[in-house]
């Protein structure tokens, strides 16, 4: 099994968990090693089994760790990503069991889908920010 952390305790974060959980009950893939957030006590009030292991500005990425980003706002992600990526950490692909693609599409670093997802078309796709900003709109879209 591979380790990963998850980036972002958040609601996103928690959720994550779950897919991630569900990916493990099919296949065993990953060994969760805990979150990573700005704000230490963000699973005080939730009973995940798993911990905030540190601030995202202060970690130092191991080379056997694997992160995924479960933080929605793309402006945070835009901040965030460069932190990591420029410790040398490594963004898993994460997709749900049930996710169904036809054999051209390419999913890049850091996709993440879930149930029910279904992509065709050669579709190329990575879910880290672009940092192109003549690409990516404040509404989320990119060219």
């Amino acid at each position: 099994m591979k380790d990963i952390i998850i980036v972002g305790a958040s609601g996103f974060g928690r959720q994550m968990l779950d897919l991630i959980a569900v990916i493990n009950q099919v296949e065993p893939t990953w060994n969760i090693l805990g979150f990573l957030d700005d704000n230490l006590h963000a699973l005080d009030a939730f009973d995940t089994g798993y911990r905030v292991l540190g601030k995202i500005s202060d970690w130092v990425p191991s080379e056997n760790e694997q992160y995924v980003l479960a933080i929605a706002a793309p402006k945070t992600k835009e901040k965030i990503v460069p932190i990591l990526k420029e410790k040398g950490a490594r963004f898993a692909t994460i997709l749900a069991p049930t996710v169904k693609f036809e054999k051209r599409v390419v999913l890049g670093e850091g996709v993440v889908m879930f149930g029910g997802a279904a992509v065709c078309c050669s579709l190329r796709q990575s879910r880290l920010p672009r940092s192109d900003p003549e690409r990516c709109s404040e509404s989320r879209r990119c060219r």
